[in-house]
């Protein structure tokens, strides 16, 4: 497994699902089996959990929980959170699939489609319960699976799925905006920085490597760096990669800024 591609997405999942106001809940397993995974006990109403799950090799399984009372908008707000994860790793080619069990779900897909979410495959399936499951499909493979219940609404997949369809390597089109976090304790702020930038129409990439940076590497219209003591005064630096002008600028004003460069 590739630790490093690992962490990226490890990070990517928990900015997510963090920004969505889910909270970190531990994974519990029955009979002291791995492999025998069972929803987690947690005070929390919205939490995602990650860890190890062995079976024929280790994997990572990265999931959330959404138990306040169910509903369609509790099943949207779980897929949405998918598929913001997906996005936020530039996998932006998927399709929702959706099945019901004993429930009428054409409210689940108006909603889905207010939030411009394409969902495909639907097939409602005569049942004493009611339930909807759901897959997202990217590349003809299911990488993440979920659904709705009396009690919860959820989602989980693996990182050994997610890996099948995602590439970590760095995109040949130009980037309107390198953001370069200096000090791991900056790194959860440009997570949330970046999103905000992509979320505004920038093209952007987070360097989470705190590696020694060369700006030849870098091919992109602006760089935002940041240390740790910068996020305490709520400033970036702005620095123009054509001229080297550099700016300190409020986050606040950080789009604002961009816009008009």
């Amino acid at each position: 497994m590739d630790i490093k591609k690992y962490n990226y997405v490890l990070d990517i999942f928990k900015g997510t699902c963090e920004l969505n106001n889910y909270n970190e809940s531990a994974l519990i397993y029955e009979k002291g089996n791995l492999s025998d995974f069972k929803v987690f006990e947690s005070k929390a109403s919205k939490a995602y959990y990650n860890g190890l799950v062995y079976n024929e090799q280790t994997d990572c399984m990265m999931g959330a929980l959404n138990k306040l009372d169910p509903s369609v908008y509790t099943v949207c707000e779980i897929i949405n959170l998918a598929a913001k994860f997906l996005n936020n790793l530039d996998i932006e080619d998927y399709e929702i699939q959706i099945t019901s069990y004993g429930k009428d779900f054409s409210e689940v897909l108006e909603n889905l489609e207010a939030l411009d979410l394409n969902v495909y495959g639907v097939e409602a399936e005569p049942s004493e319960g009611d339930s909807i499951s759901f897959s997202i499909v990217v590349q003809d493979k299911s990488i993440i699976i979920g659904g709705m219940n009396k009690t919860e609404a959820y989602f989980k997949t693996y990182f050994n799925d997610i890996d099948k369809v995602f590439n970590y390597r760095e995109s040949d089109e130009k980037m309107d905006v390198y953001i370069y976090p200096m000090d791991e304790e900056s790194l959860s702020d440009a997570f949330i920085l970046g999103s905000n930038i992509k979320d505004a129409g920038f093209k952007a990439e987070i360097d989470y490597s705190l590696k020694q940076l060369k700006r030849e590497e870098i091919d992109a219209t602006y760089m935002i760096t940041f240390n740790k003591e910068n996020i305490k005064k709520y400033e970036v630096k702005l620095i123009d990669l054509a001229t080297d002008e550099v700016k300190t600028v409020g986050i606040d004003n950080l789009i604002e800024e961009l816009a008009f460069m």
